[in-house]
């Protein structure tokens, strides 16, 4: 294994574990709400291109469809103390982030999974959008853009939790925050890797 591979792995579970850290998994809260885990899957030699990326584009669209719906049925209707809030919001940024998680290993899978020109991976040509790159180029830029986000949410968040610093809603506002921005992110990245979770 080249150690550039070594070094995007690594990157992969570096984040997967930030991740997991501010996020671990719950009970599943339906099956409408709570897609089936996607799998890390690699295609395998003889195993046809389409089908393998058509697999991974239905289980992005469940879990962003789903996603989709328990934002559109509302969140934490019901409570109405700080702690009902908190304890609500936590419960619902749980499964987001689980949500969130599984569509960027279905995003990576697609960047490393096949070369996206015909011919042998290290073939690269140089388009109006300037050269093409590797699989390995391609899964390292979108760890790093993840690790970036998750910084920018934190700094964002924080600065939301200070506009309430002395009141009792500033943890709930904070929470809700990281919801939100969460499910944003979902769509910035359903828009920007539109052409691999689509095609």
């Amino acid at each position: 294994m080249g150690d550039g591979l070594v070094e995007i792995l690594g990157l992969t579970l570096c984040a997967s574990l930030v991740t997991a850290g501010v996020c671990s998994r719950q009970q599943d809260e339906g099956r409408r709400s709570s897609p089936e885990q996607a799998k890390v899957s690699i295609p395998k030699q003889g195993d046809d291109q389409q089908q393998w990326r058509q697999r991974l584009h239905a289980q992005a669209k469940l879990i962003f469809d789903a996603e989709a719906e328990r934002e559109r049925s509302g969140d934490c209707p019901t409570s109405s103390t700080t702690s009902e809030f908190d304890n609500c919001f936590v419960q619902r940024l749980k499964q987001t982030a689980t949500n969130l998680e599984q569509f960027d290993r279905i995003i990576r899978q697609l960047q490393l999974g096949s070369p996206r020109i015909s011919g042998a991976a290290s073939e690269t040509t140089a388009g109006s959008a300037g050269q093409e790159r590797t699989p390995a180029q391609y899964a390292t830029e979108f760890v790093a853009l993840e690790k970036a986000w998750q910084q920018f949410r934190e700094f964002a968040c924080t600065a939301a939790f200070h506009q309430f610093v002395g009141g009792s809603g500033a943890s709930s506002f904070q929470i809700e925050c990281e919801l939100k921005l969460t499910r944003d992110h979902m769509r910035e990245l359903d828009l920007i890797y539109g052409s691999d979770l689509h095609l």
